[in-house]
């Protein structure tokens, strides 16, 4: 887990086999998927002790990423940066207002091996046109 430029949390799945884009997205949405289920359980025990829920969006996208350490040695972290990795950022920023905990870019949805369901077209900051979001089958 490391953390991007505007402190977001992220985390990098590196692939291992010969079709790399293909595992580092089904690695990604595997996660996703278990996080979102862990946050049922989660919140469901914050109910039942009168606690307010987590709250929280995942955004996904594939691509090349710089990944280190970033700052100085007061300061020191490790980050990722890159298009990649601000794609993802705005993608996450649409979870909140579309009422969606985890969206995904068209990169994305076309890599990891399985049909999401196309939200809708975006405008998103820092990005010319706007771009195509999706969501796995069972969030909507």
């Amino acid at each position: 887990m490391c953390r991007s430029a505007r402190g977001k949390r992220q985390a990098p799945f590196p692939p291992s086999t010969n079709d790399p884009t293909r595992e580092s997205a089904e690695r990604a949405l595997t996660a996703a998927r278990n996080v979102l289920a862990m946050a049922v359980v989660a919140n469901q025990r914050r109910r039942e002790r009168g606690q307010r829920e987590l709250a929280f969006g995942i955004g996904l996208g594939i691509g090349e990423i710089a990944l280190g350490n970033v700052g100085t040695q007061a300061r020191l972290g490790f980050n990722v940066i890159g298009p990649t990795v601000n794609l993802s950022a705005r993608i996450e920023a649409l979870t909140k207002p579309l009422g969606i905990p985890l969206l995904a870019s068209s990169d994305f949805a076309a890599a990891c091996g399985e049909v999401l369901r196309h939200v809708g077209r975006f405008p998103l900051k820092g990005l010319a046109s706007d771009q195509d979001v999706f969501t796995i089958a069972e969030l909507g």
